[in-house]
């Protein structure tokens, strides 16, 4: 008799320590989960502030594309545009070139177009190193 009792003594001090781990993992997965709740809440808020910054974005390009005069828009038989040259600063008039194609472009002696050039746009570009009309 005393040796199934030492028996179950030995298999309850077994269970009290895997309790007690099992515990502590269970402590320790709290603090993760409660870390990950502030990480989703802190991704979800910067989620939230990149698509107001995106909507922000988005309104200015609308504002900069119905300010940009494209060739349909113009009399120009070139296919170049340049909505600010009447007595506004050469350096702003100059951002508002557009050539149609490359050929309106090298008409114009601007190619080859680098990007941040005036004119420079990706239709220019086809193998997309920043130099169009190359």
């Amino acid at each position: 008799m005393t040796t199934k009792v030492t028996e179950y003594e030995g298999k309850i001090e077994s269970l009290e320590e895997e309790k007690t781990a099992f515990n502590t993992e269970k402590e320790s997965l709290n603090v993760d989960i409660a870390a990950l709740t502030e990480t989703n809440t802190n991704l979800k808020d910067e989620v939230s502030s990149l698509e107001a910054n995106l909507e922000s974005t988005e309104a200015k390009l609308a504002s900069a594309e119905a300010n940009t005069v494209r060739p349909s828009d113009s009399s120009s038989t070139s296919g170049v545009t340049d909505s600010g040259s009447s007595s506004s600063s050469e350096a702003a008039s100059s951002m508002n070139v557009y050539y149609e194609n490359c050929t309106a472009a090298r008409a114009a002696g601007a190619a080859p177009v680098r990007s941040g050039d005036p004119g420079y746009a990706s239709h220019l570009d086809r193998d997309g190193d920043g130099i169009g009309c190359e």
